[in-house]
């Protein structure tokens, strides 16, 4: 395989990553109907994972990977904090909970 067509293999596998890591955001009573979506930790060991990949497994230039590292963090930090409904009392603590598990 030729260097330039091996980086845009390696966005589509960026892209399949981020695509597997949108399923498991806990988006609640509005997207998939399974019980465990309204918590707000759910999804945090994709983020670990597809970023492990980012990182160690694609050759990709530090800026690329360094900014797929900070955005599905806060992507995920966000919707969070918008939309899931359980525990709201807990809510900063599981803000904080997951942005030290994921930042």
């Amino acid at each position: 395989m030729q260097d330039t067509y091996l980086l845009w293999v390696c966005y589509v596998i960026l892209f399949f990553c981020a695509t597997f890591v949108a399923v498991g955001l806990p988006i609640g009573e509005s997207g998939l109907k399974l019980e465990s979506r309204r918590v707000f930790p759910e999804g945090v060991w994709h983020i670990i994972f597809v970023l492990f990949i980012a990182y160690a497994m694609l050759p990709l230039k530090t800026w690329v990977a360094a900014l797929f590292g900070l955005a599905l963090p806060l992507i995920h930090l966000a919707i969070s904090a918008a939309l899931v409904d359980q525990f709201q009392h807990l809510l900063w603590q599981q803000i904080s909970d997951n942005r030290l598990r994921t930042v």
